[in-house]
């Protein structure tokens, strides 16, 4: 399933050793096209096989307008300089504009900032420029700040007043079309996707970030709030891209958003009138795009579309398998994934491998998962994966064993084509838990932010913070959320001093005391979600 991002080496080294006749054999149409094998039965390559990527851009145009779609402004924004010269005609084409020229007034990045002003009188007296300025910027999308304190990164935002007016404006379209485009031995998990550039949109919000901190220290909340806003919406446009980077890239870009409300609220002191609206407006954004949109579209289409490539490639040679072999083994790959990687690559283009079993055999792990990833946040939903992803080694020498034990013809293809699709799984795809846990995380972070909410309208009606959680319903909540990391327990908050402490356990299912990623020093595994309050400032 989740298509892991080691999959490209491995795909481009076979490539490599397959040579460039991989693909310029006559067609040889080795599975039926059908919804039970390949999923989809059109549109279809020169070839005669499905083509994933034109059928998803189908999808995620479907319905899209040159007006609601928020890449349009996103790309007047950023300029065309991260979309690969060689795709750039097509690219602009299938967004539905002019291709952008070169020069213009376009976003500029916090690395071209800090080349732009290593030199500059404003750093004349600093050691290490360029670490004083990432320090500075580090500094500038957490606490308020003024132009006198970091005027390198005050001048950027001023620069970029136009491009950040654009981003905003993508921000409040509805929704999303970032096409795929690549070259015709591409597949899904290798194209050209440069909107949905993790680093791009990271760059958009460290500059949303810093110039609300600006606003805020120079008493301009309501304009800071709108940065923190655009941010969260920003989040749910990335979203809605088909694949689970885009849900994880989502995920990272609303708890910047998160942080920034909880910031707002730190350093500030909103009125109730003032935080029922903005909890109004946090309550009018859509929810965050889930996984399983992901799962059982483009992650479907890019495991099926695994197995069908290795359907139609050429047979290897046992040199080439070996060269495999080996570049795994120098790479650090445990023996299990070598030996199904070996499987695989003795497999290609195989006249005797019923394919078409082992696509349904796909398409029915695809259909497990998501009905798992269906269910409700919580204990059970995380029971249904687990369950689900069972040991692929299990599974290798269960169907090996069937075929020993019960050896007709029909149970020996079976057993093949079962150890086959398990090793297309090993070899290609990741974890599926690791996404729940990302699934997981953006929705208790979403919760967090409006218990944060509620018990800042609790302090501002009360002067002081809850002694308990429970004192928040029904007046400032209706209910309190579980911590589904922690099987659907209560979260965890306890005052402090004036202010609070408010967790999720994380990923790791242990009582950190609140301690998370960004409180490692010595590769403890700490990965609490906490909201920190330190003092009460309503």
């Amino acid at each position: 399933m989740p298509v892991h991002s080691a999959w490209k080496s491995l795909l481009a080294l076979s490539l490599l050793v397959l040579g460039a006749s991989a693909f310029a054999a006559e067609p040889r149409v080795l599975v039926t096209i059908s919804k039970e094998t390949t999923y989809i039965t059109e549109p279809l390559r020169t070839d005669g096989y499905p083509d994933y990527i034109a059928a998803l851009n189908h999808r995620c145009h479907e319905g899209i307008t040159l007006e609601s779609n928020a890449a349009v402004p996103f790309w007047q924004a950023m300029g065309p300089e991260a979309v690969y010269e060689r795709f750039r005609e097509r690219y602009f084409q299938m967004l539905g504009i002019p291709p952008l020229p070169e020069k213009g007034n376009y976003f500029i990045t916090p690395n071209t900032q800090i080349i732009l002003n290593e030199d500059s009188d404003a750093m004349a007296k600093v050691k290490d420029p360029r670490t004083a300025l990432r320090q500075q910027l580090s500094a500038a999308v957490a606490r308020p700040w003024s132009k006198e304190e970091f005027p390198v990164w005050a001048e950027w935002i001023e620069t970029n007043k136009k491009p950040l007016e654009l981003l905003v404006e993508a921000s409040r379209r509805p929704r999303c079309y970032d096409p795929l485009v690549g070259s015709r031995l591409d597949t899904i998990g290798d194209i050209s996707r440069p909107a949905a550039s993790l680093r791009r949109v990271s760059d958009v919000a460290d500059a949303l970030m810093a110039r609300a901190m600006l606003r805020l220290r120079n008493a301009k909340a309501a304009d800071a709030w709108e940065d923190v806003l655009a941010l969260h919406r920003l989040a749910r446009i990335i979203g809605q891209g088909p694949t689970l980077a885009d849900s994880v890239g989502a995920s990272g870009i609303n708890e910047r958003a998160s942080s920034g409300a909880c910031a707002l609220l730190q350093h500030s002191t909103p009125t109730s009138a003032a935080i029922a609206a903005m909890r109004a407006d946090l309550d009018r954004l859509p929810p965050m795009p889930k996984m399983v949109d992901r799962i059982d579209v483009a992650e479907r289409f890019a495991h099926l579309e695994i197995i069908v490539m290795h359907a139609r490639s050429p047979r290897a040679t046992a040199a080439s398998v070996a060269r495999w072999a080996e570049f795994l083994k120098k790479n650090g790959y445990s023996a299990e994934r070598r030996a199904a990687t070996k499987l695989a690559m003795e497999s290609l283009g195989d006249v005797t491998t019923d394919w078409n079993l082992i696509l349904r055999m796909g398409n029915a792990r695809c259909d497990r998962y998501a009905d798992a990833f269906r269910k409700p946040a919580g204990i059970g939903r995380r029971k249904a994966v687990k369950a689900i992803d069972e040991n692929i080694a299990t599974m290798l020498k269960t169907a090996d064993d069937k075929a020993a034990s019960e050896p007709s013809p029909d149970h020996v293809r079976e057993a093949r084509a079962r150890r086959l699709e398990s090793a297309y799984f090993l070899v290609y795809a990741t974890a599926v838990p690791t996404h729940l846990d990302v699934d997981d995380r953006t929705t208790t972070r979403c919760e967090l932010t409006k218990l944060a909410f509620a018990l800042a309208a609790y302090c501002a009606d009360q002067g002081s913070y809850p002694e308990k959680l429970a004192e928040l319903v029904p007046k400032h909540l209706n209910r309190l959320p579980k911590d589904v990391f922690n099987n659907d327990a209560e979260l965890c908050y306890a005052r402090k001093g004036d202010g609070y402490l408010l967790y999720s356990v994380g990923r790791n299912g242990k009582d950190d005391g609140g301690r998370g990623q960004d409180d490692r020093k010595n590769n403890e595994d700490w990965d609490d979600l906490a909201v920190r309050m330190s003092a009460a400032t309503h």
